[in-house]
């Protein structure tokens, strides 16, 4: 649910597009039932190759028709393939059998990465979820670097949902070490935040390790149990997609007598959060944003939709622009609400921009400004000045103007980088990312001047 503009919330760099998942009771399936679901499944997928976007609206149950159109798919779907260059072919497929429904799984190849398509179908075989991510792509480096060791984790906030992570060290460090615990974006994403052949969290995880400084990454609680977070969609909250988990991995290093400090590092959702995690565990040596804001989620959202609906004016037709404009007009109106979100009566299953009411009042909770004003501990805030996803002029330059007065907060901007601290191919939408990078090495060096300066 994370990259699509028009009502979708974009924020993140890690899943692409969790568009609606129903809440309909499974029953059992013959392998005849099967096989017609998988094949179903399969025609919606070759139906969204050809363009078919209205006969697949069409398949729609009434929840997911009230939330997603044919031009919002359009959009979701042509960004989504946009990037991944000639269809290659069929790879697998599988089913699977929840409360929220039956989920087709449908794996495809594509030039120069693959797709996960998941197509979940209520009790009368109408869709009812709709998701799509990047099937993880190879990399040129699959070991870690000389000098680097890794060590599974696993810790738990909630019983139910065991989080798997590692941790990464120095080799033979020469006694305590410090230890920075990584908080992905918004969406589902893996340990490493992939998104294409691209592992920010690794190459930042790895790189702190050849400097001395150990990392804990993990998969985020609903990559690992997608189908429960599909069940669950209009009742998740913030704590429960992120800031429960951050706590919880927290909490074990801060119990490791390995290390003598502990440092929180979020990237863009991650970033915003950062703050309000930073002040509930209360134990924490810094905070260290990458692309995060202290301004209300939605504000940044709304910022993006006006952006996205601009740069499409010379692009579409003057019909299509006509529907972008209508499209906005939705958006203007909701982001409205999200202003007056404490004085209206609102049901936590209504619909914003996207997310479920009982969301956003969760992220309400954990607003980043309160929280900072409260936060004495030393903060790191970085941002490049190519990121279309969070503004330097705006999110970089209110953390300016919020911690002006400290003198343990540290600021860097970053020519020509991107929102993943890349070097930008010069986009303005998710394809920014399709090309294989690395983070730069002076972010990667400026967040470890910084984890020594407060830990010794």
């Amino acid at each position: 649910m994370k990259k699509w503009h028009f009502a979708i919330k974009v924020l993140a760099a890690g899943i692409l597009c969790l568009l609606l998942a129903g809440c309909q009771a499974a029953a059992d399936l013959t392998p005849e039932q099967e096989e017609q679901l998988k094949q179903q499944a399969s025609d919606v997928f070759s139906q969204l190759q050809q363009g078919e976007y209205q006969q697949v609206a069409d398949q729609f149950n009434t929840t997911m028709a009230s939330s997603l159109d044919a031009a919002q798919l359009q959009t979701a779907w042509e960004q989504t393939i946009q990037p991944l260059g000639e269809y290659a072919g069929f790879v697998s497929s599988e089913i699977t059998q929840s409360s929220a429904g039956t989920t087709v799984i449908l794996e495809e190849s594509y030039e120069k990465q693959g797709l996960e398509l998941r197509v979940t179908f209520d009790k009368e075989q109408k869709i009812s979820g709709l998701w799509m991510t990047y099937t993880d792509a190879a990399s040129t480096v699959q070991t870690p670097p000389e000098g680097v060791v890794e060590e599974e984790i696993s810790f738990a906030a909630d019983k139910k949902f065991p989080i798997s992570g590692v941790l990464a060290l120095p080799e033979n460090p020469e006694g305590k070490i410090p230890v920075v615990v990584l908080v992905q974006g918004s969406g589902q994403s893996d340990r490493d935040e992939t998104i294409y052949a691209n592992k920010p969290f690794r190459d930042i995880a790895w790189g702190l390790a050849q400097q001395g400084i150990a990392t804990l990454r993990y998969d985020k609680r609903f990559y690992t149990y997608s189908e429960e977070g599909q069940k669950m969609a209009s009742d998740i909250t913030v704590q429960q997609e992120i800031t429960d988990d951050a706590l919880a991995a927290l909490a074990l290093v801060q119990q490791d007598e390995r290390f003598d400090a502990s440092f929180l590092l979020g990237h863009s959702q991650g970033g915003m959060l950062m703050p309000a995690i930073a002040l509930e565990n209360g134990q924490l040596t810094g905070g260290i944003s990458l692309a995060g804001s202290l301004r209300p989620l939605w504000e940044i959202s709304y910022d993006q939709n006006l952006a996205a609906a601009e740069a499409a004016r010379d692009t579409v037709t003057e019909e299509e622009y006509n529907q972008i404009q209508n499209q906005m007009k939705q958006v203007e109106q909701q982001v409205e609400q999200l202003r007056q979100l404490d004085t209206l009566d609102l049901a936590d299953d209504d619909l914003l921009l996207g997310l479920p009411v009982k969301y956003w009042r969760s992220l309400q909770q954990m607003d980043a400004m309160e929280a900072v004003e409260q936060l004495d501990i030393p903060l790191l805030i970085l941002q490049g000045d190519a990121d279309f996803q969070v503004y330097p002029d705006k999110d970089y330059t209110l953390w300016q103007q919020t911690l002006q007065s400290r003198d343990n907060a540290e600021f860097h901007l970053y020519s020509g980088l991107n929102h993943l601290f890349m070097p930008t191919q010069g986009k303005q939408d998710v394809s920014e990312y399709a090309v294989q990078s690395q983070v730069d090495s002076q972010v990667i060096t400026d967040i470890a001047a910084f984890v020594q300066q407060y830990a010794n």
